[in-house]
């Protein structure tokens, strides 16, 4: 598991005013986790980055942030990828590595940056259901990967690490009224984003 690769997302965003399509909601700041996949290259959730007019992303124990930009998004599958030009930004990182589609009872790892603390947090639990689920993001059904370990505010967007260490997926949603059952996007569905954008 590459704990260096796991980055925190600070997003200022301007949502569009449906009732009043002439002019903007007000300004607003959310935090969000993400993980480096390659060089510059950041992946997270597209609901961390929606409508965001400035991003910057901050490494573990590193008190400065980098501007970043979205270079693909796919909200059906809750899904950003972002590019971080600053030529300091990978010193001390070891980008992650996209693995497979997790089973039934695997351990798996959810790592990120929840509200409520600045250091990163790790949380461990069980592949526990995997089956087509509602995104709350784009109310699209799609597959995803239920977990038992908690999925809180600001774990979004972050990886959830298999036990070889790869990524299995990117937390992006925890069921409401029920404690420690969070979902993610899986592996597979990444692989496929990635590859769209390559494209």
């Amino acid at each position: 598991m590459s704990e260096s690769a796991v980055v925190r997302i600070f997003a200022t965003s301007q949502d569009p005013d449906h009732d009043c399509p002439w002019q903007a909601r007000t300004p607003s700041n959310g935090t969000g986790s993400g993980v480096v996949i390659g060089k510059g290259r950041v992946l997270t959730g597209a609901h961390v980055v929606a409508n965001a007019t400035f991003l910057q992303v901050q490494k573990i124990s590193d008190p400065n942030k980098a501007i970043a930009k979205v270079k693909g998004i796919c909200h059906d599958c809750d899904l950003a990828l972002l590019e971080v030009e600053d030529p300091g930004f990978m010193d001390g990182i070891s980008p992650a590595k996209i693995g497979e589609l997790p089973e039934l009872r695997d351990r798996v790892s959810v790592v990120g940056f929840p509200v409520g603390g600045e250091e990163i947090s790790i949380t461990e639990g069980v592949v526990s259901r995997i089956e087509v689920q509602r995104y709350s993001h784009s109310q699209r059904h799609i597959l995803a990967v239920t977990v038992d370990a908690a999925i809180n505010k600001g774990n979004s967007g972050g990886p959830v690490f298999s036990k070889d260490g790869k990524v299995a997926g990117i937390a992006f949603q925890k069921l409401s009224g029920v404690d420690n059952i969070g979902e993610m996007v899986p592996a597979p569905l990444i692989v496929h984003f990635l590859e769209a954008i390559e494209r």
